[in-house]
């Protein structure tokens, strides 16, 4: 008696589908378990991360005297702070008071035009060649950045400012109290103070 008639063959093959589809499912599977979930950007994240990259890369050129550079970097900077001006923050969006609410967002998109018209300055001010007005442009965006993180992110464990006082994508992470430390001048040297 043979035991290859189509039959068991097509069962034989339908039961080696079947494990190799287990065994990969299995593994598929333990492999979600073990990667962290992967966190997507929120429209408001992505422009926030495009100002901090920004300002990062200009500081840069602010450093150097680079005005063509600052110029470059500061189209994208405004459209990254428009495009955030139209969010609303977590932290904001948490609130369950709709008055309250309705009270922060307006304070948020305040702070946003502050933003905004500080980038604007700063592009007059490079447009101008004037390197002190740049400098007290940088340090006014400075303020708004660090008066913005204060109130508008929500502090979460670990982590700081980086040597720009920008804060790591994502959200607020911890920081230094009283202050940004650094001079803020954009003359170069190490930034971040003691405190």
């Amino acid at each position: 008696m043979s035991y290859r008639t189509p039959a068991t063959v097509l069962i034989a093959g339908c039961l080696l589908v079947a494990g190799v589809l287990i065994f990969f499912s299995a593994q598929t599977i333990a492999q979600a378990q073990e990667e962290p979930e992967q966190h997507q950007e929120s429209v408001l994240e992505q422009s926030m991360g495009q100002l901090n990259r920004g300002f990062r890369s200009m500081r840069r050129a602010v450093r150097s005297g680079d005005f063509a550079k600052i110029l470059e970097e500061l189209p994208a900077m405004q459209a990254g702070a428009i495009k955030a001006k139209g969010e609303t923050p977590p932290i904001i969006a948490r609130v369950e008071d709709q008055a309250e609410q309705l009270k922060k967002l307006k304070e948020f998109r305040l702070q946003m035009i502050t933003l905004v018209e500080s980038l604007l300055a700063l592009e007059k001010a490079a447009l101008a060649e004037d390197r002190d007005q740049v400098l007290a442009a940088v340090e006014k965006l400075r303020e708004v950045q660090k008066s913005g993180h204060d109130a508008f992110q929500e502090p979460e464990e670990g982590g700081g400012d980086d040597e720009d006082g920008d804060r790591p994508r994502g959200g607020r992470r911890g920081g230094r109290p009283g202050g940004s430390g650094g001079s803020g001048d954009g003359r170069g040297g190490a930034s971040g103070g003691s405190g």
